[in-house]
């Protein structure tokens, strides 16, 4: 299973237009193949830092997420609503 943290910092201005395009994102990517999880959740410190956590089954279905037209046109609405760029980490999740 892959894990995968993408940290935002948002604008506080600009949250709601931000939280819009983050509902269409999440909608269309619970439906995805090997979507296993997929949730946005705000920093208790900060209410404008946010991370998406996405569980994954495999690297093949996260790269096929990262290509869909959803995903893409997220990228691009979003920039203008952050303040830094996103800090994406990825993780390789193994039972034990």
């Amino acid at each position: 299973m892959i894990v995968v943290t993408a940290k935002m910092n948002v604008k506080p201005a600009s949250k709601y237009d931000f939280m819009v395009e983050t509902e269409a994102l999440i909608k269309h990517t619970r439906y995805e193949k090997g979507c296993i999880s997929y949730n946005l959740y705000t920093d208790t410190d900060d209410p404008n830092q946010l991370v998406m956590l996405e569980f994954w089954k495999d690297m093949d279905d996260l790269d096929a997420h990262m290509n869909t037209v959803h995903f893409k046109a997220f990228g691009n609405a979003i920039s203008k609503y952050l303040t830094c760029e996103i800090e994406i980490s990825k993780f390789d999740a193994q039972k034990v």
